[in-house]
C-alpha cells in the first residue's frame, strides 16, 4: 500500500486534531459549498489548528453521490494565520466509490487545499482558494489510463447569512475528456479536454431562532457547466437543517440535507458490474450526518 493510501486512510478513519466546518466534502458538500476556515477552535501566538471528524448517510457533492447512495466517514484539519481569516492550507479525506466515481483505486478521495481570507468586518469577507482534489491510484479502464484527479480555483465571499463561491477548472472536470468521452452510459462525442469547467452556486444560512437558537436552515442553487461537454451540465437546489448540540456536548452537530438536479440522468446511470445493480448518481438525493469539532 503506497503513502498516498496510508494517509488517506487515516483521515477517513480517525478522528482529525481540529476545528474547522469541513463542508466541502462533508455537510455542504453534499449542498455544495466549500471548506470554512476554523471555527471555535484554540488560538495560538501565531496559528490557529482546527477540523473535525464526521459520519454521512451519503456523500453527496454538488448534486451527485460520492458512495453510490452509501455511507462515508470524512475528516480533515486546517492551519490557519487565524480563526476565520488570513493564510491558511488544509487537508481532508473522505470514502467514496469504486462504481463511476474512482474505480480502479483506493476508494478514497484526499483533498489538498489553501487559500486567503479577508475580512472587512463581522458581515464582509472575501477569500481565494487553490484545492487540489485526488483519487489515490484511481485510473479509467482504458488505454490511455487518465487519472480522476483535477484541480481548481475557488474565490467566494460572504455577506452576512449569504455566500457564494465560483469554482473554476484549471484541469479537466473529473473524468470528462475526449479519452471518457465514450465511456458514460450514453456515450458522448469526444470533442477534447474539460479545462475551463466551472461550478457556481449562492447560499443562505438562516437562524431559525423561533424553534431553537442553535438551528439554522440552509438553502443553495449552484450550476455546474462542462466546457466542451454541456450535456452534461445541471442545475442544483439544495435544502438542510443543522443543530449544534449544547456545549457540554463539545463541538457535536447534526445535520439532515436534501437536493435535486435538473442533470440529464442518462449520462449519469452507473451500473455497478458485480451485483448488476444500476443507480441514478445525480437526482433527488437526501442524507444524514453528525459531525465533531476538535
Amino acid at each position: 500500500m503506497n503513502l498516498k493510501v496510508i494517509v488517506c486512510s487515516i483521515l477517513c478513519l480517525v478522528p482529525a486534531y481540529a476545528d474547522g466546518d469541513y463542508e466541502d466534502h462533508a455537510e455542504q458538500p453534499a449542498l455544495g459549498a466549500s471548506d470554512t476556515v476554523g471555527e471555535g477552535s484554540p488560538s495560538h501566538k501565531w496559528v490557529n489548528l482546527s477540523g473535525n471528524f464526521q459520519l454521512v448517510s451519503d456523500y453527496v457533492y454538488r448534486g451527485q453521490t460520492q458512495t453510490y447512495g452509501g455511507p462515508a466517514a470524512q475528516g480533515g484539519f486546517v492551519l490557519s494565520q487565524k480563526k476565520d481569516e488570513g493564510v491558511y492550507i488544509g487537508i481532508s479525506g473522505s470514502n467514496v466509490s469504486g462504481v463511476g466515481i474512482a474505480p480502479n483505486g483506493a476508494g478514497l478521495e484526499l483533498d489538498l487545499y489553501g487559500g486567503y481570507i479577508y475580512k472587512k468586518d463581522n458581515d464582509l469577507s472575501l477569500g481565494i482558494e487553490l484545492r487540489n482534489t485526488r483519487y489515490p491510484g484511481a485510473r479509467a479502464s482504458l488505454p490511455s489510463k487518465d487519472k480522476f484527479d483535477y484541480l481548481e480555483i475557488i474565490p467566494k465571499v460572504t455577506y452576512k447569512i449569504f455566500s457564494g463561491f465560483f469554482a473554476y477548472s484549471l484541469s479537466d472536470r473529473r473524468g470528462v475528456n475526449q479519452n471518457f468521452a465514450s465511456t458514460f452510459p450514453t456515450p458522448l462525442k469526444p470533442n477534447g479536454n474539460s479545462k475551463g469547467s466551472c461550478y457556481a452556486e449562492v447560499n443562505a444560512n438562516m437562524p431559525v431562532s423561533f424553534i431553537h437558537d442553535n438551528l439554522k436552515f440552509k438553502v443553495l442553487c449552484g450550476y455546474w457547466y462542462t466546457r466542451n461537454y454541456t450535456k452534461l451540465n445541471y442545475t442544483v437546489f439544495g435544502v438542510g437543517l443543522k443543530y449544534k448540540m449544547p456545549q457540554n456536548w463539545g463541538g457535536v452537530s447534526i445535520f439532515a440535507n436534501a437536493s435535486a438536479t435538473t442533470a440529464n440522468k442518462k449520462y449519469f446511470r452507473v451500473t455497478n458490474t458485480s451485483t448488476g445493480q444500476a443507480k441514478n448518481t445525480v437526482g433527488p438525493k437526501v442524507w444524514l450526518g453528525i459531525c465533531k469539532k476538535f
